[in-house]
């Protein structure tokens, strides 16, 4: 699944969870596919390959150290002055401070909606 991403090849970005909390680095590769980026210096690991000869007689190979891609829902987007802008990839409600009458409002997959509205649907889902 292609999803829309904020995220492209050269943004900087903090790391928010993982081994590497409170990294920050750029981004080199965006999988869409995946929701997966590659930063640089982030989740490094050792990979082995064959170690082989070239022509000139030079050693090529060996144990790699080389990084490693994580989920986008693990980095945030940072501007220029290092302030961390928003989070990448979250699904949240968040409630909005007003009231439509006497019932307060929140805020609800990008529309508005009452209390009672939310009420009303949990009670026809059951």
């Amino acid at each position: 699944m292609a999803k829309l991403l904020k995220l492209k090849k050269g943004d900087e970005v903090l790391v928010i969870a993982g081994k590497d909390k409170g990294v920050t680095g750029k981004i080199l590769e965006v999988d869409k596919a995946k929701s997966r980026v590659l930063v640089e210096g982030v989740a490094r690991v050792k990979r082995h390959t064959q170690e082989t000869t070239s022509e000139r007689g030079v050693k090529v190979g060996g144990i790699l150290t080389v990084e490693s891609a994580i989920h986008i829902s693990n980095v945030m987007l940072v501007d220029g002055d290092g302030k961390a802008i928003e989070p990448i990839g979250q699904h949240k409600i968040e409630p909005v401070s007003g009231f439509i009458g006497a019932e307060p409002i929140a805020f609800v997959e990008n529309r508005l909606e009452t209390v009672g509205e939310q009420q009303g649907k949990l009670l026809q889902s059951y």
